[in-house]
């Protein structure tokens, strides 16, 4: 099987939507006889659990460490997903990993578990394909959830858990606590549970269940505190005040909550692995994240954002701060599942126009709610081709002005395209 006859075999399993289970993950990776031999920094939350993952993984990388890191949704191309020491999976190796599991998925799939979802299967081949290379560790962001999200079939010395918020209520909950229950089952007993959540039933909820579970709970703010420095359009510095002392870290991932995140993997870093301090410094500096106020061009200046929740989009605003500009143009799409009139709400009342889009991926929203709703506080031009909808905003935008694409990774991925073929970790 090749790899675009491997991507075509996986794609007739995205039918079959989102399943919160651990069975179907556990089946594959038993049939091709996984073991795991390399340790786990695990990563969830509501928002910025992304940013920590690469931090992590740059860490970890800078200290010399073999690295998997797996992530998702992709920005532009499948095989961001699966990544060793910075490197994509390559085409050949993803093929052939799916010619190894396709006997084992064809065997599940006519079982009285019935068929795996896409990402059940996807996560069952990272898994299988870390183990093969052989890595010391696994940056493993969670996908939705935590209890019962296919990647929690891993065990990890060290747990993250990031902002919690109201998300994907229909599999989750309807309140922070049943919300914060799903995503704290990732921590396993007598290990270590890093979090940066703030929300105070969020917290109680953690703490808790920390306690049940005999794991040492760190809060980032309180168990370790950090202050920023200096913050522009270019770069952050900030220091950390914990049992180890950092002076004028810096990152260049932007917005005041990156250093959040950068705080948060350090601490995870700290309690997964014997890091030095040059190691942490490196890894933080030459830590990439695309997508995430990310500069893509200037005069006019257009920033990529892939901020799709409610406390994403107030980070996000108040990032918008850190840049001088004349007239503000969002370029906005949203899923469907997310609060779409809430969030137009959020950025529309800064923009002089909102051209609203949508992503070429089944889970888009209607940009006809997006205009209607910016109407309300601005210009609206309905434009659905995201690659027309940020020429559109090019055209109307003059040299100083800002161009700000945001409100869906999947909307962000394909804007970076005009720009860039792929992403670099």
């Amino acid at each position: 099987m090749d790899y675009v006859n491997a991507l075509r075999y996986l794609d007739a399993f995205k039918g079959e939507g989102i399943k919160p289970r651990l069975e179907h993950t556990k089946f594959i990776l038993d049939r091709l006889g996984f073991r795991q031999d390399f340790k786990v920094v695990h990563v969830g939350g509501s928002k910025g659990k992304g940013s920590v993952c690469a931090f992590v993984n740059s860490i970890l990388c800078e200290a010399g460490f073999r690295v998997g890191f797996y992530l998702s949704p992709p920005l532009q191309d499948f095989t961001e997903r699966i990544s060793v020491d910075r490197m994509f999976i390559p085409e050949d190796d993803f093929a052939a990993l799916v010619s190894e599991a396709e006997p084992f998925i064809e065997e599940l799939s006519s079982s009285e578990l019935g068929k795996p979802t896409f990402f059940e299967v996807v996560t069952a081949l990272a898994l299988r394909y870390f183990q093969l290379r052989g890595v010391d560790f696994v940056v493993l962001e969670v996908g939705m959830g935590g209890r019962l999200d296919s990647t929690n079939v891993v065990d990890s010395v060290v747990s993250v858990v990031t902002g919690i918020e109201l998300e994907h209520m229909r599999y989750l909950g309807t309140t922070i606590r049943q919300i914060a229950k799903e995503k704290e089952g990732i921590i396993k007993p007598n290990t270590t549970c890093i979090t940066s959540a703030e929300d105070r039933e969020a917290l109680e909820t953690l703490e808790k269940e920390c306690k049940e579970r005999k794991t040492k709970l760190v809060r980032i703010g309180a168990d370790v505190k950090y202050e920023k420095t200096r913050s522009d359009d270019k770069i952050q510095e900030f220091n950390i005040d914990s049992k180890l002392k950092f002076r004028n870290l810096k990152i260049k991932l932007l917005g005041e909550h990156q250093i959040r995140n950068a705080v948060t993997a350090v601490a995870a870093v700290l309690e997964a692995a014997e890091v030095g301090e040059k190691s942490i410094r490196g890894g933080l500096l030459k830590a990439r994240w695309p997508g995430r106020l990310e500069v893509v061009r200037e005069n006019p200046t257009i920033i990529l954002d892939g901020a799709h929740t409610l406390n994403g989009m107030n980070a996000l605003k108040e990032s918008l701060k850190l840049f001088k500009y004349d007239k503000l143009i969002v370029v906005l799409g949203i899923s469907k599942d997310k609060p779409m009139a809430e969030l137009t709400r959020q950025i529309a009342p800064l923009a002089s126009e909102v051209v609203a889009t949508k992503a070429v991926v089944e889970n888009a929203g209607d940009p006809n709610v997006i205009c209607e709703e910016a109407r309300k506080h601005s210009k609206a031009t309905l434009i659905p081709d995201i690659v027309e909808a940020v020429e559109h905003a090019v055209k109307s935008a003059g040299e100083r002005d800002l161009i700000l694409v945001t409100g869906s990774l999947y909307v962000v991925g394909e804007a970076r395209g005009i720009w860039f073929d792929k992403v670099e970790l």
